[in-house]
Parts: C-alpha cells; structure tokens; sequence
C-alpha cells in the first residue's frame, strides 16, 4: 500500500528567526529515523538551505523555471541522508511565482510520492503570495518553534502568576498551609 507522503511547512511571518535551522534539524532526524525526505527551499529569494548545509549545488529551482532543467537534475544528495530541493538567491526572477511556474513545481514534485516518505517546506518569510501558496499547498503548517517558545514561556508565566495569586488568597483568607495544631500552638 503507497502512501502520499507528508508535506509539513516551516514558517513564520518574522525572517532571522530560525525556520531554515529548524527544516534541516527536522530533516535530519527524520533521516536519522529511516525516513526518506526531501527539503524544499521556498525561500525562493534568498534560499540558505544550502549554504547552512555547506552545499554547493550545481541546479536549483531557477534552473526548472528558465533553463528548462529536470526536477531530477536538480535533487541534491546531502551527507546527511536526505535530499534538497535548493533555490536561487537574489535572483529577481524567483521572487514571485506565476500560477503556471506554481503548477509545475507542483507537478514535478507530484512525481516523487513514491520515493518520499516526507517533504519538507522551508518558507521565506512573511505573506507574500509565494509564502502562503506553500503554507496552503501543506498538509501541516508548523510555525516557527521560537514563536511557540515564547507563547508557551507566556503561558507558563501566566500559570505561575495565578498560582501564586492563588496562594496570596489562601494567605488572606488564614488557609496558608498551617496545621490546626500548628495554630494553636
């Protein structure tokens, strides 16, 4: 039985803050896992997959879309177990997608389901149209892991502060944890 494989997006509305470190950790532990992925720079302007990997790829997207290269061609084998979709850097071509360059990187990756068991999105920063085309063309979105650490220090800093408003109430109120024994004394 073939199963599609999971396309998960790395994003956040914020650049610098770590989506690409976050795609190649993902996409090395899920190579470590036995997992076959693909990681897809989407950061069509200024793609680092590459250069974070310590990677020169000979292709990259730009080839597909202006040079008439094969999907195949452009697959980079890194020493890490998985493979990358690299993109161009300052390359003004790349910066925007037509629907008919959309449709046919959606095609061309369409035709490697059958060796991927994930592939891995890693969006360029903000709401531009190419940034949201990947993040809803995902199955699963996951924002950037420095936003959910600070939404979750936020949130623990809020249990922290109702639970000690809750032990200044139980102090008003004469309830502060001594014993009846403890009081009389």
């Amino acid at each position: 039985m073939n199963t599609l494989p999971l396309v998960i997006s790395v994003t956040s509305g914020k650049g610098g803050v770590g989506k690409t470190n976050l795609s190649v950790n993902l996409a090395c532990c899920l190579a470590l896992a036995g997992k076959r992925v693909v990681l897809l720079d989407a950061d069509l302007g200024l793609a680092n997959v590459d250069v974070l990997l310590g990677l020169t790829p000979p292709l990259n997207l730009f080839h597909l879309f202006h040079e008439g290269a094969a999907l195949s061609d452009i697959l980079f084998d890194t020493p890490h177990g998985f493979r990358i979709l690299p993109a161009s850097s300052g390359m003004s071509e790349m910066l925007t997608l037509s629907t008919g360059q959309k449709l046919e990187l959606l095609e061309a990756v369409d035709e490697l389901e059958e060796t991927l068991d994930f592939l891995i999105v890693d969006t360029g920063a903000g709401i531009h149209d190419n940034v949201v085309y990947f993040n809803l063309a995902a199955q699963e979105r996951m924002p950037h892991a420095l936003e959910w650490w600070r939404r979750f220090r936020q949130s623990r800093k809020r249990k922290r502060r109702e639970t000690r408003d809750n032990m200044k109430d139980k102090l008003k109120d004469g309830h502060g944890g001594e014993s009846e024994k403890g009081r009389a004394a």
